[in-house]
């Protein structure tokens, strides 16, 4: 019979102080997909949206108005500035001297060029009637004065016994040296007045 052995008890581990673990934390789980989530992840199809009609805003109004732009004013010509007088060259034949009387004489009108092309002018019959009526060539007495236009007699100038002359606008051709021939009547009677030259 083997003897009996008696062993120490065994000694008490040291003391050791251990820190106070705890578990390790970690974020909350995500809440799961609500169920209008789900379906729309499993649907493959675009979104259908309900057709609206636009309507674009008003462009706002301009803050102030460009200045208009400035248009230079038309200075004001005068009519007798505004045509060139030229020189006209009278023909003049007076009938009323029954031997016949020619005479020349010249007077400062405007001429406006003839649209035939053929190099000659138009007078105004007034123009030429006062401007030779002022000049020394002036016709005394009774008389009435036409210029020929092919076979017709262009009446245009008429002094009464009263020596008052009477005139009126008309075409009067001119030839292209600026010339024209003018006859000079009697008058046998008295004519209506029209226009009083001056």
């Amino acid at each position: 019979m083997h003897p009996q052995h008696s062993w120490p008890p065994p000694a008490p581990p040291p003391s050791h102080t251990y820190a106070t673990s705890y578990p390790p934390t970690y974020p909350p789980p995500l809440p799961p997909p609500s169920h209008s989530e789900k379906r729309h992840k499993s649907k493959s199809r675009p979104h259908r949206h309900e057709q609206t009609h636009y309507f674009p805003p008003a462009p706002a109004p301009p803050a102030s108005l460009p200045p208009a732009p400035s248009v230079p004013p038309i200075p004001e010509v005068p009519p007798s500035a505004a045509r060139v007088r030229r020189v006209l060259t009278l023909l003049i034949e007076d009938k009323r001297d029954p031997n016949g009387e020619s005479m020349l004489a010249e007077v400062r009108v405007p001429l406006k060029p003839s649209e035939a092309g053929d190099g000659g002018f138009w007078a105004d019959a007034q123009d030429v009637s006062e401007e030779l009526q002022k000049g020394p060539s002036r016709i005394d007495g009774s008389a009435k004065v036409y210029t020929q236009r092919g076979k017709y007699k262009q009446y245009f100038l008429r002094i009464p016994v009263d020596g008052e002359p009477v005139c009126q606008p008309a075409n009067l051709k001119v030839a292209s040296d600026r010339t024209i021939e003018i006859v000079i009547e009697d008058v046998s009677h008295a004519v209506p007045w029209v226009v009083a030259c001056r």
